[in-house]
């Protein structure tokens, strides 16, 4: 394998340190750029085309996308109590809901304090917690994919609030459900078949 030169690897150092990297992420990031390009040298190209196809490789869109990627990863771990927490308030949420509509069914007492109760944990915890995890495994979240998180959360929230209020006689039920109907047919299920498609065909 050919090995850079010193001035080899100065030069991939100048590339990176205007982007303001972390010490050890510039760290990291540098050592696989040289074995890239090494790589890439040894297979018979010259210094300036085995950098340009490292770094098609290693960051197409930038060093930026890794920091922050990595910063995202770090928050993500510090933030695992919480999260914790929240897939827990979840799942009493799932039960809570589905055993309401069983005792709704049944007639059984207490059926509208569970079906009330697991539709606002619903709503205000496994909803975001869906969308939320949705949206950041997107590779490129952009304005696209924030209005499918948007619509599909808003949607999915008022066809559950509707129902509730379908289930309790409680008026408006009729306006929430086809809110959230309009909602996920005109915007959200387009957005997410259409991707499915593209990906289908591509």
């Amino acid at each position: 394998m050919n090995r850079l030169t010193r001035s080899q690897i100065e030069t991939l150092a100048k590339l990176l340190k205007p982007h303001g990297l972390s010490a050890d992420l510039y760290d990291d990031l540098l050592d696989h750029y040289c074995c890239t390009v090494e790589a890439e040298m040894s297979g018979g190209k010259d210094f300036a085309e085995a950098t340009d196809r490292a770094t098609l490789k290693i960051c197409p869109n930038g060093p930026q996308e890794i920091q922050s990627e990595s910063q995202f990863l770090h928050s993500q771990l510090k933030n695992n109590p919480m999260k914790k927490f929240m897939y827990v308030i979840s799942f009493l949420a799932a039960v809570g809901f589905t055993t309401g509509v069983l005792f709704k069914t049944l007639h059984l007492p207490g059926a509208g304090i569970l079906i009330t109760v697991g539709t606002v944990l619903f709503v205000f915890t496994l909803l975001p917690l869906i969308f939320y995890n949705t949206y950041h495994n997107e590779k490129n979240p952009g304005s696209t994919a924030k209005i499918k998180a948007a619509f599909g959360y808003l949607g999915f929230s008022l066809v559950l609030v509707g129902f509730l209020f379908k289930m309790m006689h409680w008026p408006s039920a009729h306006i929430q459900l086809g809110l959230g109907i309009i909602m996920l047919n005109l915007v959200y299920f387009p957005l997410v078949f259409m991707k499915m498609y593209r990906r289908s065909v591509g």
